[in-house]
Order: C-alpha cells, then structure tokens, then sequence
C-alpha cells in the first residue's frame, strides 16, 4: 500500500468514529516553555507564540489555547475533513480569528509554511506509517523556531509488548468486520471472555484480567484507534532520540518532568540508572524505561543547536520566572520536629519548618492557582533569603517528584463565588452546545453533566443564583431534566425544590474549584 492510499484508509478510519479531541494538559506550550527554561534555555513567550498542532483532529486541544491567548496564532493540521470540519464550526461559534483548522496531511508541510515557537504532535506518531513519522520530525525541525519547544508522543516498548499481545488477539478475532462500532463491542466481549478462561493465578491471566478491567473504563473511540487502529507500532525511546538527532533535534526532557529525573524513581534507583547508563541520555532514558515498564512517552524536542546552552543539571534558583502549582494534598502529619505532606498518588515531602509547610498547603489549597516562589516567600517574609531558599527547595522537590508544576503563564487564584457568577467563555459555549465536557484554565477537560450544561451558559455576570433555579425547575417542567431517588422520580413540590438547591449550589462549587469561573468583566 502506498503512504497515500495508506494515509487515505487512516482519515477514512476516523470519519465514522471521531476520536474525540480533548485538551491534553502535558503539551501545553506552557508547560513546555516552562521545563525548557529549568533547562536553562529561553523559549518564546507563549502568549504571543505561533503553535502548531500535528494531527489536531477537531481542535480540542488547539481551541483553548487559542481562546485563553487571543495574541497567538495557532494552525492544526489533520487527515480527516469530517473532524476538521467540526472544530472550524466550534472555532465560528466561539468568534475566534487566531486559529485555522486544515485539513491535509503532515508530509505536505514545509518551510514555506513558516516557523512556529511551538509544534505539538499527540497521539499521532505511533499511529502512522514510517514515512508520516519521518515527517513529524522533519516538520519539527524545518518549522520549528531556533528557540522553540516541539512535543510528541507516542507509544513505548517494553511496557507496550504486553499491550501489543491484547491488540493481536483483538484484531485477529475482528477480522472480517467492517463496522467500527461492532469490531469494539466484538473486541471487548472477546477480550472478557478470554480473561475469564485463563488462569487466575498465571502472569497472562493477571495481565488479561487487569488490561480487561481497564477497556471497560475506556471510550468506545480510544479503543478504536489505539487497539484496533490500522497503524500502532511503539518504540524504544533509545531509537526515538536518536531518529530524533539524526533529524536535527535534541531530547530535552519528558513533559512530565519527574518521569525524566533519575533520582525521583528513588535513591538507589537512580544511583543503578546512572551507572548502567554510564550517564549517557539516550542510554539512562531506556534503563529508565526498562525500570519502569512504561508504555507511553510525553517527550519535548528541542533544535540541536540549543545543545550548547542547556543544562541538565537542575537548580531551585531556576524557578524564579516560573509559577508553581500544588494540586490538593492530604492532612499533613507531624511526626516529632518533621512535617510530612502527601498527595493522593502517595508521594510526600518532609520539612521541618513550620512556615515552608503552611506556604505549600495554602497553595495546594488555592489550586489550580499558581505562585511565583520567590514573590511568594517576600510577600512574607520580605529580604528572609533563608526563608526563601527553603521555599524554593522545598518546591523544586515537589516539582520533581510530580507532587507540584511549574508554568511560565501564571493562574490567579479563583474569585470569590459572587451572587452573579461568570464563567470562561469557551466553558460558556460548550455547555450551551451541550458538549459533555469544557476545558479550564489547567487545560484540563472538565466533566459537565446535564445540569451543569444547563447552568453553565447562564454565568455570564448577569444572573443571580435564583435565576438558575428557575432554569432549572423550566427544564424539570419540560422534561429535559429529571431528578430521581432509587431510580423513582421525585414528584414533591418541596423535594424538588431542595434537590435544586442543592444541585446548583454543587455545580457553582465545582466551577470554582475546577477552574471554570473568571472574575466579572468590567464593560
């Protein structure tokens, strides 16, 4: 099969099953920029930056950026004209002039399509046939600025041999069917069924049983396009980095920066990494792989040029231009004179000043809002350079070992719920549009159920809280909206009404702590 034919059948795959485009928070350009700069490198700003979107699909991903910076100039590229066609019609409703969705193929592009300071490439380059990959790094390297930040990701071995029995199994059993919907239904009771005749106990029958628990959880089109999709073929990320140079681009790091650091695996882990990798990039990134069993890679990509100027040895003193944030964290302990802090995920940080604890735990408590350590430890503590050293220690810690992240675009924190709340704009619209899910200021997508679909439009500054409950009792009246105890409906004038109430006030409240509601905007 030609690359043509072949690039064709691939848009013909996600016309009848779109994947369906979300935000993904690890390849924003600030969070790149943000990770180049602890390299010590100087990226462009992204607020006026020009970002480029390999294989954009409906621009849920690239929409966001361009409505939260409305002086940037972002372009997606895609196969699919039905996709593509869907984000050109949101990117018309929302107003925006700084985006453009085209549909095309990746190996089209070229230099005289210009430099971006940003180029993203997600869940695309193991997915396409050798010669789209060579074009992703080619176009990452012809299109990208001398200080730009490129992001690809892609599927890894070892982790991914496990991964790639199930998808055989799934696409031998499928053969012969042609509708998308059926191969993943025949593909999921089949994967059931298989998982339910081995061997409990055996190592195959833990992993079937495991990667079965996991396809019920996921969406129908994932399970499309990255089990049954006609192209998937991970890679050692030994091979990717040095596909990479020979194209002219350098590793910079992982997006998710404390999978790159040696010593976050733990102490004695990364004492083994380094020596068996005699410290050599390429080499340490494998052990790390091997270490870890990973399956998938974030990875940023630099020009090689900017080789000469970054350094990978990390300082605390580099987060000075950088923001922090700290998602929530459990109740602190205090054990003796030490302090312990953890997160869900279980990791943790000791201190054993008092004052460097209650700093965290108040931004944790502000999140998704970001701070500046440095303005932050003078807010307190003005000229206490010690104070503000083991601040910024404590944080860069955090930072690699994944408990806190870094941005160059700061977030404030959420305003006060008023008693006429406004919300972003673009999270106005999609709720109106009755998409099942916005995005906020992380660039993270956010779940809307029906009724926050419903009162989500409504803030827009100028309705009080009454006038979503009118809202939602208009809607209760129509029919649009039910709500049930134990499956019965309720039918009391007064359970309904508290049922309202209450709903309302848990849609306002997860607006304000999900990063969906802005300050009111002054006419």
């Amino acid at each position: 099969m030609s690359t043509s034919t072949h690039s064709d059948a691939i848009a013909r795959s996600y016309d009848p099953m779109p994947y369906e485009a979300r935000p993904f928070p690890q390849s924003h350009p600030a969070k790149s920029a943000a990770i180049a700069r602890l390299f010590g490198l100087t990226p462009p700003d992204v607020a006026t930056a020009r970002v480029l979107e390999l294989g954009c699909a409906a621009g849920g991903n690239l929409i966001p950026l361009a409505a939260a910076n409305p002086d940037a100039t972002c372009v997606g590229v895609d196969l699919s004209a039905v996709q593509v066609a869907e984000g050109m019609a949101r990117i018309k409703g929302l107003g925006l002039t700084n985006i453009v969705l085209r549909q095309g193929s990746i190996a089209d592009l070229g230099p005289a399509d210009g430099t971006f300071d940003y180029i993203i490439c997600h869940g695309v380059y193991s997915w396409v046939p050798a010669p789209v990959q060579a074009a992703i790094l080619r176009v990452s390297r012809e299109n990208l600025a001398p200080d730009g930040v490129a992001y690809v990701s892609y599927n890894v071995f070892p982790g991914w041999r496990l991964r790639g029995a199930l998808r055989d199994a799934m696409l031998f059993h499928v053969e012969g069917i042609a509708d998308h919907a059926e191969q993943v239904r025949a593909g999921r009771a089949f994967l059931d069924r298989l998982a339910s005749a081995t061997d409990a106990n055996g190592p195959y029958g833990q992993v079937l049983r495991r990667e079965a628990a996991l396809m019920a959880a996921y969406e129908d089109h994932y399970i499309a396009h990255e089990f049954l999709a006609l192209n998937n073929e991970p890679c050692y990320v030994r091979d990717f980095i040095r596909t990479a140079r020979e194209n002219g681009l350098e590793f910079l790091a992982e997006s998710n920066l404390h999978g790159t650091v040696a010593e976050t695996f733990g102490e004695a882990a990364g004492r083994m990494l380094r020596e068996l990798s005699g410290n050599e990039l390429d080499r340490l990134e494998q052990y790390a792989d091997f270490l870890t069993g990973r399956t998938f890679r974030q990875s940023l990509l630099v020009r090689c040029e900017q080789s000469q100027k970054l350094s990978r040895k990390l300082a605390h003193d580099r987060l000075e231009r950088l923001h922090v944030s700290v998602r929530r964290l459990l109740p602190a302990e205090t054990m003796g004179a030490t302090h312990v802090m953890r997160d869900k995920a279980g990791r943790s940080l000791s201190t054993s000043d008092t004052r460097v604890r209650d700093h965290i735990l108040a931004l944790a408590d502000q999140y998704p809002a970001t701070a500046n350590p440095t303005e932050l430890a003078e807010r307190s503590y003005p000229g206490n350079a010690d104070f503000a050293r083991m601040l910024q220690d404590a944080l860069f810690k955090m930072i690699l070992i994944g408990m806190a992240e870094i941005t160059t675009v700061p977030i404030d924190e959420a305003p006060p719920i008023a008693a006429m709340p406004t919300a972003l704009p673009l999270a106005r619209f999609d709720a109106a549009s009755r998409r099942s899910w916005t995005t906020n200021v992380c660039h993270e997508a956010i779940a809307l159920d029906i009724v926050q679909q419903t009162v989500l439009p409504l803030l827009d500054g100028t309705n009080e809280i009454t006038a979503l409950h009118r809202t939602i009792t208009a809607c209760i009246k129509s029919g649009s909206i039910r709500f049930e105890r134990e499956g019965i409906a309720l039918a009391g004038e007064h359970e309904i009404e508290t049922a309202i109430t209450e709903h309302v006030a848990t849609a306002i409240d997860k607006f304000a702590r999900s990063g969906l509601l802005c300050a009111a905007q002054v006419p």
